[in-house]
């Protein structure tokens, strides 16, 4: 956060049978601040789009992700009174917008190093910075890497929305 190199967070997915797939974010002293829950609608609700749920702790808040066209990586849900769209783009780049305006975009490397992926997050100062690292965490969830070295080329086909590389926070 900032260019500062202290870790602030951690963030770990695992999968449980009773439980199912799930991920969570802890503080520094180990404190459970956000979890992650994969589920599934039945059928004859939402035509059985996947659906994950984000509960942020210390807000009591649950956010649930809705597929727009999962195939393509189009997401939304709502968070307050604002709506939000989270793209996904060629290789490992995201992107999220807030009632049409961008306010978020992420990357990540295509090596990795053992269990550990690395990437960045550059948003708006005023976006959650909780939120934004959950829904990276969520859609990173489930991808094993089991190797010393792992390589990941992310997503080979462009998605529905085009990436602004050129985009800046305020």
């Amino acid at each position: 956060m900032n260019d500062d190199k202290e870790e602030a967070f951690t963030g770990f997915w695992d999968r449980k049978r009773k439980v199912g797939l799930f991920g969570k974010i802890l503080s520094s002293e180990k404190e459970e601040l956000v979890s992650v829950n994969l589920s599934n609608s039945p059928f004859f609700w939402n035509l059985n789009k996947t659906e994950y749920k984000i509960l942020l702790h210390r807000e009591s808040t649950e956010i649930t992700l809705k597929a727009v066209n999962a195939y393509k990586g189009h997401w939304t849900f709502l968070y307050g009174t604002d709506s939000y769209d989270f793209y996904f783009h060629q290789g490992h780049k995201k992107s999220l917008f807030r009632n049409g305006n961008q306010v978020a975009k992420h990357d990540k490397g295509k090596v990795n190093f053992w269990d550990y992926d690395s990437g960045f997050i550059v948003a708006d100062n005023e976006e959650n910075k909780l939120l934004l690292l959950a829904l990276f965490l969520t859609f990173d969830m489930g991808e094993s890497m089991d190797g010393d070295i792992n390589i990941d080329l992310g997503n080979l086909m462009a998605g529905v929305k085009s990436y602004d590389s050129n985009w800046y926070p305020k």
